[in-house]
């Protein structure tokens, strides 16, 4: 991840944006799944209101005709002319007249044995003018459900009998159709027939049925072998199936079959209702999302900008101000943060933590002053003390000499030489004692001066680290131009002879040529002291005869270092040590302080050079490599040689 998408600001603000575009998702599916959804219901229920609608409204037509059919067939009149067919009754009453009159295409009265006893078709505003075949009553069987209502075996009163509407399909279309017993005015009975009149449903009706209803009506033929069933079995109601219903992109249609008496299919009435709740509902939802999202934006920039002014900016400044206090190592740097929120208590603690990291660090430079001092006089105390003890072994070794004199004899034998009266013999043993006495004393104070010699080099030594000390602590540490092959004869001829006898010191001879050096003579004596005596204890240690082996190299010219290769084959170092052999405190020898190579590892840093250790385990040797700076490029040193 790059480090722009890491910075606070940037997370906080994929954060919000992020809540944001989920809340905007929440919201289109919330609009998706529930609240379009109630649009397009909503529109569904309409639709099944309308097809309702359509459905009553041609229930009204029916029982309008009701009222008027019981009208005729109640009648005295009416009752007397089925049975004796008087034809005063038809001039009086019967005519296309009485039809108009009435608003129907289809008079008929029809006795109890079926046969019709007059029966007149009209046609209405335009219609053409119909048969009683083309209106589908030519002829009534006896099984005729209209027919068997005006049957002898109807034994209903005129006050109890209903009409019976319903529709009936014909070659010119649908029509409605009311039926009613005849009776006696007073309501007696029986039944001798039954009057039956009908409207023939074309498109003037249906617009006038779509009118009333209010809805976009259609009446459909029926498909042949399409099947139906009707949902309800009252005699006078519509009978109509459950209706179906397609949604398509402008309209909602709403089908529903319609039966006749017989429950056969008369026609299929559809009612289109126009999409426009979904449609307002989708404008509504999208001026909603729109508003939403402008809202969203609007709000979205104002939390940012406000996140920026309280938030990013000033954790932006705290982070700047740590990263600059961290990086300069300014500790008296402060943010003053005048913030009385949780950042600008943050800033004031930071504050207070750089105050107090700057009392701690001044405290500790302090502290590393003095430890820096101790452990500068231990190391100065070890080297002292690696110069001391061969000057006690010498000095020890004289004074042993010395006590084996024979001072006494010596002086016994010179008084007896003094008596005159001191018999020849004697005066010549003693004169022959005498000249060895001189003989051994001879030796003796020869061999003394070379022991005061050596150890006045060593107390030289001594007085060397010291006075280097005294130029330390000074920052005045004296660099010469130094023969590695001198250095290191020197410190191999001070080495303590107890050492000496268990370990050979082998010079290679590239020693020689080697070039010069820069360095200072005390530190590199006192480290190659340091490393010679190392190897010696070593080799002692492991309790067997071992040889120190030094040889010099030239590394690449780039580096102009020659390195010193000290190889002993003594106990070893092992690998676990190894990484922290210059570490202060660590040893290899069983009372070492530590401090030896510690002290060496920093010094020669300190000067331009390098300490470095290696060994393949305990018991197989150890290599020191000693890095030192060229005092003169190497072609330089080759010129002044010649």
């Amino acid at each position: 991840m790059s480090a722009r998408f890491k910075s606070l600001p940037v997370k906080v603000s994929l954060l919000i944006v992020g809540l944001f575009v989920g809340f905007g998702a929440v919201q289109f599916g919330v609009q998706k799944t529930i609240l379009y959804p109630s649009f397009v219901a909503l529109e569904q229920t309409e639709a099944e209101k309308n097809v309702a609608r359509a459905l009553d409204a041609l229930r009204r037509e029916l029982e309008l005709l009701g009222p008027q059919v019981t009208d005729w067939a109640t009648w005295d009149e009416t009752y007397a002319f089925v049975h004796d067919h008087n034809p005063e009754y038809v001039d009086a009453n019967l005519n296309a007249e009485a039809l108009e009159n009435l608003r129907i295409n289809y008079l008929a009265f029809v006795d109890a044995s079926g046969a019709t006893v007059w029966q007149l078709a009209i046609e209405l505003e335009g219609q053409g003018a119909p048969t009683p075949t083309d209106l589908g009553f030519a002829n009534f069987a006896g099984d005729d459900p209209l027919v068997q209502l005006g049957q002898p075996g109807n034994r209903a009163s005129a006050d109890r009998a209903h009409a019976a509407t319903g529709l009936r399909a014909s070659p010119r279309g649908p029509v409605l159709v009311a039926a009613q017993p005849i009776f006696k005015t007073s309501g007696e009975g029986p039944a001798r027939g039954v009057v039956i009149m009908a409207r023939l449903l074309d498109a003037v009706a249906v617009a006038q049925l779509a009118e009333q209803a209010n809805v976009d009506l259609t009446l459909l033929p029926v498909s042949h072998g399409q099947p139906g069933q009707p949902t309800n079995e009252s005699s006078s109601a519509v009978r109509h199936d459950r209706a179906t219903y397609t949604v398509g992109d402008a309209v909602t249609s709403g089908v529903s079959t319609v039966f006749d008496f017989k429950s056969a299919p008369v026609f299929r009435l559809r009612v289109d209702t126009p999409r426009a709740i979904s449609a307002q509902g989708r404008r509504t939802l999208a001026f909603a999302n729109r508003s939403l999202t402008i809202a969203g934006s609007v709000i979205l920039l104002a939390v940012l900008t406000m996140f920026k002014i309280t938030v990013f900016s000033p954790i932006a400044r705290l982070t700047a101000h740590a990263a600059h206090v961290g990086t300069s190592g300014d500790l008296d740097a402060r943010i003053n943060s005048g913030r009385d929120d949780e950042i600008g208590v943050l800033g004031r603690e930071f504050d207070a933590m750089v105050a107090r990291l700057g009392d701690t660090r001044a405290l500790l430079l302090e502290q590393s002053y003095k430890a820096g001092i101790a452990e500068l006089a231990s190391g100065v105390l070890h080297n002292i003390g690696n110069a001391v003890t061969p000057l006690r072994i010498k000095l020890s070794g004289l004074v042993t000499d010395l006590r084996q004199a024979p001072q006494d004899e010596v002086a016994m034998a010179n008084t007896e030489l003094a008596d005159p009266q001191l018999d020849a013999q004697r005066r010549a043993d003693l004169e022959q004692f005498m000249t060895l006495a001189a003989t051994e004393l001879t030796a003796l104070t020869s061999h003394a001066t070379d022991r005061i010699a050596a150890a006045l080099a060593h107390v030289d030594l001594v007085q060397q680290i010291l006075a280097d000390q005294q130029r330390f602590a000074h920052a005045e540490r004296v660099m010469e131009d130094l023969s590695v092959s001198r250095m290191l004869k020197d410190c191999v001829a001070l080495l303590p002879p107890h050492l000496l006898t268990g370990a050979s010191v082998e010079l290679a001879t590239e020693l020689e040529a080697a070039p010069l050096v820069r360095s200072s003579r005390a530190v590199l004596s006192q480290i190659l002291s340091n490393l010679l005596i190392n190897a010696a204890e070593a080799i002692i240690a492991k309790h067997a005869h071992g040889h120190i082996h030094i040889s010099a190299e030239l590394l690449a010219p780039a580096e102009s270092a020659l390195r010193i290769n000290i190889v002993d084959d003594g106990i070893g170092i092992d690998t676990e040590l190894l990484p922290r052999l210059f570490a202060a405190g660590i040893s290899t020898k069983n009372r070492g302080s530590g401090m030896g190579l510690h002290w060496s590892s920093n010094t020669i840093a300190a000067i331009g050079g390098r300490l470095s250790a290696t060994s393949d385990g305990p018991g197989r040797g150890a290599r020191f490599a000693l890095v030192l700076p060229l005092a003169a490029p190497l072609l330089t040193q080759q010129e002044k040689a010649a």
